[in-house]
């Protein structure tokens, strides 16, 4: 890259630098007008850009812009790859057509040489859908739609999910397991809910006692006592105190009231007299 003509003459004045002939500076402003040019044929340059990834949408015009961004091509999605080569197995090719690479999308396209239709899948496949290319329908369009702004994006989307998908049989075969998937999700879901109802009831079956089976704590599951509930043998309320033992039972037990500690000395007092 040549120096400034200011900053040469004077590291030539210092004698760092020898000074250069004319016709090294004419060859120098040669190099310069060629980029001129070439930017300047870059911007008048008519057609679409090769690897513009917007040129299928017939609105789209490329400019300095598309040329400047995308100046390298995409390569193929090695997915996508393995799901062509099963499409061409299942669906081949029918005389006429070949196969070519956009390098703006990285996807390998269809089209027919004697007519110039093109299709992002297969012919023979059957969500294909095959028409003219989309230079084609520009070149036919009116001036005013090529001068009217349009929605380019909205239209490169809907091309782009046009030709995602290179087999509509890798969607049926993921829907199909996803739909397995949510029905086994729901049987173990279901089979979920029956177990924790079972088991509820089974825990409520254990939490509720009979009213026939006896407490081993109860002293009548040991002993001759009768059967008594959680009220038996607590004072009640209107009851007259007696001071029987209640709680004696059998036949060698007898209710009859205590005696009270004032008794028991007067009579043992009377017995010392007799």
């Amino acid at each position: 890259m040549p120096l400034p003509p200011a900053l040469a003459a004077r590291l030539a004045k210092r004698g760092l630098i020898r000074k250069t002939d004319p016709d090294e500076e004419i060859i120098a402003e040669d190099y310069d007008d060629s980029d001129g040019k070439k930017d300047a044929d870059r911007d008048n340059q008519a057609g679409e850009c090769p690897n513009c990834p917007n040129k299928y949408n017939i609105y789209h015009q490329c400019s300095k812009f598309c040329w400047n961004t995308w100046e390298a091509a995409r390569k193929p999605n090695p997915d996508d790859e393995k799901r062509r080569i099963h499409m061409l197995l299942k669906y081949p090719l029918p005389p006429g057509w070949r196969e070519a690479l956009d390098p703006g999308t990285g996807r390998f396209y269809y089209w027919n040489v004697d007519n110039g239709y093109v299709s992002w899948l297969s012919p023979m496949h059957p969500r294909a859908v095959i028409g003219p290319c989309a230079s084609r329908i520009r070149s036919e369009l009116p001036p005013s739609y090529k001068n009217e702004p349009q929605n380019e994006q909205g239209v490169a989307q809907e091309a782009m999910e046009q030709g995602s998908d290179y087999d509509s049989d890798e969607d049926e075969r993921r829907s199909r397991k996803k739909d397995r998937g949510a029905s086994r999700r729901d049987r173990d879901r279901d089979r979920d809910r029956d177990r924790e109802r079972d088991r509820d009831r089974d825990r409520g079956r254990r939490g509720r006692a009979k009213p026939d089976e006896l407490d081993p704590m109860d002293p009548a599951a040991y002993s001759e006592a009768p059967r008594g509930t959680w009220s038996t043998g607590l004072q009640r309320r209107n009851e007259a105190k007696t001071g029987a033992d209640e709680t004696a039972s059998g036949p060698l037990y007898q209710m009859r009231p205590y005696p009270s500690p004032g008794a028991v000395l007067r009579a043992n007092a009377e017995a010392r007299r007799k």
